[in-house]
């Protein structure tokens, strides 16, 4: 048997929910996750292997690794700056299990498959973390850019550094060691104008998913949200802990080590960033850590190299200013390790606390408080200043692959003391560290491919009267399905489906049912329409024709006490399978819903979900007879509640 290691804890933090009692088994063999339970189990329970080797961290939370989908190591060529040992050590100090490093900064750049070759040896044997990488798109490599790609993951994103300079006010006699001076020479326009730039051309290319990192500027925060919502472009974005957390007017004066490019902007701005992380707009956070040797930066802002240190603190100074403004734990590691695993290509073996996926866990300390001027960093050049913050909450302790390693507060522990016991590979990182991803799947909410094989989505009941549609490969929630009672007519129900796997995503559709259905109305990407036009009886009995607004049809096939199918009308096609509920033993289990290849197509599988609970909705409606029943409130409840596990009462119109 397969030596294995239980991790458990009364604060457990899996994909896309907030904290419960888990227990996760890994098999050492292979570093994977292999079992979770939600419960907190106790050493010595018969389920579990007899010589399994028990972690049990108590009320202590264990979270997912986090991803850090920006990083600067600059090894080889400039490792006085920063280099894989040191910067890789500071990154698992804070929780990092897996940074992506970027092409620039390092002799030489990764702009050919030469150069990342290089890169590659230059690595071997020193990350503590897992590490991937980008490529490098430069004036004149045209020809080294598909050999790039084929090394690495595939499709190919494309990452702007969105600044595009433009006529300014100098700085004239302005202090130079006046930090305002700096932020008055990059304007917001210089993103807003990039931003349009790329939003346009995206428009020409939209198979090619782009993505904008580092973003500074509010103002660029419409033009994002309309080449996303209203124009359907797949663009992803990513902000940084240093613009969350740090405001222009709190930098000092002389201390260039807040100086990079987008600028640390003003705190009006900063809370507009703060919004747009939580309306979804923007998709994550990363570091962007770009350290350089202490005599690049001088008290001199214009002259001074451009780049902030982080890694290592960012979870904590993040934490500490959502726990502010009441944001939810589980929605920062959204930010930092869900969804820049999906960016990064590695969603199938990062992100989240599930079975099949690496067992790269972080153990979170919620009631430590230390002091950001006397942290210790691993980092070769950590940015200092004369501040002196409280911040909450730091890493105990971090698993990769199942192998534990104590933290010293925010500094890593010693390589003589890493906790790793008998492994002798964890003693001296392994190559496996050196996964390739030059170029990585885009996330599912934007994804302009589709998966060569099907994919089960299970329907996962969150509250009585909400649900997600979660899948069973990468744990990640797609769609977020909330069912309230028209609070004017408390005989319709009101059906919301939102993107991703939370409340306040993006709608993607939204429809009446109920005893008036047959003027009830349909909302689906922006548009609407009178459901009795949407939803039709099809020629073959036993199946219902879906099509709203004379765009594709579906039909959707199905049979008493059976599975029912949905297929492209012309050309005839299978795009899904559901499972429905209602006829599991189980009144608890949830639904399950196949998805082939050609319906992961994003518009396709917006219009089979919504589909899918208008069409299931409809088949459990009683009939005309069953209508004339005393009991009929019970029965209209009982068929959308059974269905999806939601336990609706109307005899007292409320939803328990």
């Amino acid at each position: 048997m397969a030596p294995t290691k239980v991790f458990t804890s009364s604060c457990v933090y899996f994909p896309n929910e907030g904290p419960s009692p888990g227990t996760i088994v890994v098999d050492l063999s292979t570093g994977k996750i292999v079992k979770v339970e939600r419960v907190k189990a106790q050493k010595g329970d018969s389920s579990y292997a007899v010589d399994a080797e028990w972690v049990d961290v108590g009320d202590k939370a264990i979270i997912p690794g986090l991803v850090d989908a920006h990083v600067h190591l600059n090894e080889p060529g400039r490792t006085s700056w920063e280099g894989f040992a040191s910067g890789t050590k500071a990154a698992s100090s804070g929780g990092n299990t897996t940074v992506v490093e970027m092409p620039l900064n390092s002799i030489p750049p990764t702009t050919t498959l030469e150069n990342f070759h290089v890169k590659l040896e230059a690595a071997k044997d020193q990350c503590w973390t897992d590490i991937a990488y980008w490529g490098g798109v430069i004036p004149g490599n045209q020809a080294d850019l598909r050999p790039l790609i084929s090394a690495g993951g595939q499709p190919t994103v494309l990452v702007f550094h969105a600044e595009l300079d433009g006529p300014v006010n100098g700085p004239g006699k302005s202090d130079p060691t006046d930090y305002d001076t700096f932020l008055k020479s990059r304007p917001e326009s210089f993103e807003t104008d990039a931003i349009k730039l790329i939003v346009k051309m995206l428009q020409k290319y939209p198979l090619l998913r782009c993505h904008i990192v580092h973003l500074s500027a509010h103002s660029a925060i419409p033009i994002i949200r309309h080449a996303r919502r209203e124009l359907k472009l797949p663009l992803t974005v990513e902000t940084c802990f240093h613009y969350l957390t740090i405001t222009s007017n709190e930098i000092p004066k002389g201390q260039p080590q807040f100086k990079c490019c987008p600028p640390i902007r003003g705190a009006e701005n900063q809370e507009k960033l703060w919004e747009a992380l939580l309306d979804g707009t923007i998709d994550m956070v990363v570091s962007d850590h770009s350290p350089c040797v202490a005599e690049l930066k001088t008290g001199d802002f214009m002259d001074a190299w451009g780049g902030i240190s982080t890694l290592g603190l960012g979870l904590s100074l993040l934490s500490t200013a959502a726990q502010k403004r009441g944001i939810p734990f589980e929605r920062l590691l959204t930010w930092c390790s869900t969804n820049t695993a999906l960016h990064a290509g590695l969603a199938d073996r990062k992100g989240g606390i599930a079975v099949g996926k690496d067992a790269d866990l972080a153990v979170w300390d919620a009631g430590a408080v230390f002091k950001t001027q006397s942290a210790a960093q691993s980092s070769n050049n950590s940015d200092r200043d004369d501040r002196d913050h409280d911040e909450q909450h730091y890493i105990d302790h971090r698993s990769r692959s199942g192998r534990t390693s104590p933290m010293a507060g925010p500094s890593s522990a010693s390589p003589t003391s890493n906790g790793f016991s008998d492994e002798k590979r964890a003693l001296s990182p392994d190559t496996r560290a050196s996964t390739v991803t030059v170029a990585g799947e885009p996330p599912a909410y934007h994804r302009s491919t589709i998966p060569r094989e099907d994919v089960t989505y299970t329907f996962v009941r969150i509250t009585p009267s909400a649900m997600v549609l979660k899948s069973e490969v990468t744990g990640e929630c797609v769609y977020h399905i909330s069912h309230a009672v028209d609070l004017w007519n408390p005989f319709v129900w009101i059906t919301t489906v939102r993107r991703g796997g939370h409340e306040d995503g993006e709608i993607v559709s939204e429809f009446e049912m109920g005893l008036a259905r047959r003027r009830a109305r349909v909302a689906l990407r922006g548009q609407d329409d009178m459901l009795v036009n949407v939803v039709k009886k099809a020629a073959l009995w036993g199946s219902l024709n879906f099509q709203f607004r004379k765009k594709r049809a579906l039909t959707w096939t199905m049979q008493k006490n059976s599975t029912i199918e949905c297929h492209l009308v012309s050309p005839q096609t299978s795009l899904a399978v559901f499972a429905p509920t209602i006829f599991a033993t189980n009144a608890d289990s949830t639904g399950s819903l196949t998805v082939t290849p050609g319906g992961h197509h994003r518009e396709v599988f917006d219009h089979i979900i919504t589909s899918l609970l208008l069409v299931e909705r409809l088949r459990q409606l009683p009939d005309k007879e069953a209508m004339k029943n005393r009991r009929t409130n019970d029965a209209l409840g009982a068929s959308w509640g059974r269905l999806f596990s939601w336990e609706v009462d109307l005899n007292t119109l409320s939803l328990s």
